[in-house]
């Protein structure tokens, strides 16, 4: 794996810094029932309409994770499908070094490659060949222009390949 600095200074100070604190203890959220009630219902749709028909494919799982934070959905799909490779982008750099010992500690290491960037002004044309491409929860709504975050991460699929976009709803409204 390696870890691609983000040499773009167009980046958001203030997720940045917001996400520089939150970084050691975001996963701490686990704990809470909302959130193990979410990610169970999120986890079983995505495994059953999703990751199950891309791994019986001869290429397996080949993933872009935009927004990536610290890893938690790619992990938990390395979890299961450990053949899976994948690309992780994040803005934040302290998000992706607590990825980076997540999937060190895990064996995951060699399966991804970690990159630092933001994913408003991303070289999208230096990535291919993935059969899927996801953002998850809050990302979305970080970035500048929502539909061309879609449109990009759409090009970087195959033809048989799927891109999911999970964001805030209702429930989320309300437990914040």
């Amino acid at each position: 794996m390696k870890i691609k600095e983000n040499t773009n200074t167009n980046t958001v100070p203030e997720v940045i810094e917001y996400f520089r604190h939150k970084a050691e203890d975001y996963d701490l959220v686990d704990l809470q029932c909302y959130w193990r009630l979410s990610d169970a219902i999120l986890q079983h749709l995505f495994q059953t309409k999703v990751l199950d028909f891309l791994d019986k494919t001869s290429e397996g799982i080949r993933f872009f994770d935009a927004g990536a934070g610290t890893g938690r959905w790619s992990l938990n799909i390395l979890d299961h499908y450990s053949n899976a490779k994948g690309k992780l982008v994040d803005l934040s750099e302290s998000m992706l070094s607590v990825a980076e010992k997540k999937f060190r500690a895990k064996g995951f290491f060699d399966n991804i490659t970690i990159q630092q960037d933001n994913l408003d002004s991303l070289d999208w044309q230096q990535f291919n060949g993935f059969n899927l491409a996801f953002s998850f929860h809050n990302v979305i709504g970080f970035v500048e222009q929502p539909a061309r975050l879609i449109a990009n991460m759409a090009k970087i699929i195959e033809p048989s390949g799927y891109v999911v976009i999970l964001a805030p709803n209702l429930y989320h409204n309300v437990f914040f």
